[in-house]
């Protein structure tokens, strides 16, 4: 049996080897990726959130671009930052529109041109990590479909992580009966430690 640890991953040949949008009136509809859209709005003065937990809404949905606008009701998943130097940029994806890309300074919102499997899937999480020399790549844990997706931070995708089976070993035995007798993957976040991508599997009986 593949021996692995317990819902840890490695992507062996990697690792070896807030809100900017678009008047909606102002841009029209684009058919494919890659586009980029400028706020010029103004910042709005509403707050969301109750007592100490309570924050300054900077702007609406109707500064996104119209692509985004759509899917916001299908909405359900996190977002992550870029913290290298120099960078700061948000990134996160909707289902039927792909990666996007907010910038450092939450005024500018840049579609990214995403593979049709991740663009159709639900990415629940969204993680910027780095391998050991330094090259920065983008995962996503597809609850839905049961994947995780990795992609350079221009939207190649690298790798596809499919569901566990019946032969890889988690070494911890309920782990192992849960996929053995066809549990489901339901991966719902991901974070990257000392050339480990950590899996958490949400929504699932395990």
């Amino acid at each position: 049996m593949r021996r692995i640890a317990f819902l840890i991953f490695a992507l062996t040949f990697i690792i070896t080897g807030g809100h900017v949008y678009a008047h909606v009136t102002e841009h029209p509809p684009t058919e494919t990726g890659d586009f980029q859209f400028v706020a010029h709005h103004e910042v709005s003065e509403r707050t969301s959130g109750q007592g100490a937990l309570q924050f300054k809404v900077l702007y609406m949905r109707d500064h996104f671009p119209p692509e985004v606008v759509a899917a916001l009701d299908k909405a359900h998943g996190g977002f992550d930052v870029d913290r290298r130097d120099g960078k700061g940029e948000t990134y996160f994806a909707l289902p039927g529109v792909g990666i996007i890309q907010i910038s450092a300074d939450l005024k500018t919102t840049h579609l990214i041109e995403t593979p049709p499997t991740l663009k159709e899937a639900n990415a629940h999480y969204t993680t910027v990590w780095m391998t050991s020399e330094g090259t920065p790549y983008l995962s996503f844990p597809a609850n839905d479909v049961g994947k995780i997706f990795t992609t350079t931070m221009e939207g190649t995708l690298v790798h596809t992580l499919e569901a566990p089976d019946a032969m890889t070993d988690f070494q911890h035995q309920a782990v192992n009966t849960y996929f053995s007798e066809g549990g489901k993957f339901v991966p719902t976040g991901i974070t990257h430690i000392d050339g480990m991508l950590y899996v958490t599997t949400g929504y699932s009986d395990l």
